[in-house]
């Protein structure tokens, strides 16, 4: 939502009116949305990775390539009704008549997450099969997450490393070449 309402976050916090000279504003819209950019990039991947981990976690092990095939197909679906929806002019509805296209559309993007996410964590039972090996003391402990990530992001094989580094790379530089090509 940041980055669909960037001008109008920065002229309120800078107290600009619509008809006031925005010298200032301008260059500060575009780092904030630049950041804003690259902020819904790295929160977008989290989601993706726990959302397909979720998969192959919660299927019993004959149902998986089902339960993938599903995914694939139901992910085609809403990228179609994504593309429907964008292509809909929603300022003309009562409520949305002074949003722009673009916020509209990260609107409806916003809320259908929020929906999706809230009802997988709802019905999703996950089982950790650690958990009984863990003690009490340790599963409050959420401090020790960061440093526990560091330790193995360290340890892993250069192979794994070198994947890492290939796909960061990869969408850094792909990310906002589609992003302003679809624009």
């Amino acid at each position: 939502m940041t980055l669909a309402f960037v001008e109008e976050l920065i002229n309120t916090l800078l107290f600009y009116s619509d008809t006031q000279d925005t010298g200032l504003a301008r260059p500060l819209i575009l780092a904030l949305a630049v950041i804003a950019i690259y902020c819904l990039n790295f929160s977008i991947q989290p989601i993706q990775v726990s959302a397909r981990a979720l998969i192959v976690e919660c299927c019993p092990s004959h149902q998986q390539t089902q339960a993938s095939a599903w995914t694939a197909y139901s992910i085609g679906v809403a990228n179609t009704a994504g593309y429907l929806i964008g292509w809909m002019d929603m300022s003309e509805l009562p409520y949305l008549k002074k949003l722009s296209r673009f916020q509209c559309l990260s609107l409806v993007a916003v809320l259908s997450l929020a929906i999706a996410v809230s009802i997988t964590c709802a019905f999703a039972d996950e089982i950790n099969p650690r958990a009984r090996y863990v003690r009490s003391s340790e599963k409050r402990n959420h401090s020790a997450v960061w440093p526990h990530l560091l330790r193995t992001s360290r340890k892993l094989p250069k192979k794994i490393k070198r994947v890492f580094k290939i796909q960061f790379c990869a969408w850094m530089g792909w990310f906002p070449l589609l992003y302003y090509t679809t624009e």
